[in-house]
């Protein structure tokens, strides 16, 4: 089984003070199984945060989540950022993701190139849509409440896939 894909960044010290100056000042936290996987000894358990202005949203990601590290840092508050530090050095436990795409263009080619052949397969056995073999799709990649997925436009239709439905197709 191939590793699964992973378009996000590791989360580093220096993109707090960044996110705090661009008022995203609440993380939601949960594990995130998109990370390289080692079977080695001490492993780190691979947490996804995603950044948000308004507490709202980010507890309504939090609510939606079944996750025993689901929780709500917020950047603003001492503890809570002390909390992040800890979690980010090196004897930690932890290995943080941030839910941000680096380079979109480079991130859709890849994913127009790795799964282009899982996709048509998906749309030939799951829609109506008949894709010729010449026809090129453009794919988009995007993360709703920490889940990937693959946003397809044909014409006036419009199709949303779990990456995870697609990965192995």
């Amino acid at each position: 089984m191939q590793p699964m894909y992973n378009p996000f960044i590791q989360f580093e010290t220096m993109m707090t003070e960044r996110l705090i100056r661009l008022n995203i000042i609440y993380l939601v936290t949960q594990s995130y199984s998109r990370a390289d996987q080692t079977a080695q000894a001490g492993a780190k358990i691979n947490i996804l945060l995603t950044g948000y202005e308004n507490l709202e949203t980010a507890r309504s990601h939090r609510v939606a989540l079944k996750d025993k590290y689901a929780a709500i840092i917020q950047l603003n508050q001492p503890a809570h950022r002390s909390k992040l530090q800890s979690m980010l050095q090196k004897e930690s436990p932890y290995r943080l993701w941030f839910a941000l795409i680096k380079d979109k263009w480079v991130t859709e080619k890849q994913i127009n190139y790795q799964f282009r052949d899982p996709l048509k397969r998906y749309i030939n056995a799951k829609t109506n849509w008949r894709v010729g073999s010449d026809e090129q799709l453009r794919p988009q990649l995007v993360c709703i409440f920490g889940e990937l997925y693959i946003h397809l436009k044909r014409g006036t239709k419009k199709l949303e896939i779990r990456l995870n439905d697609i990965e192995n197709y």
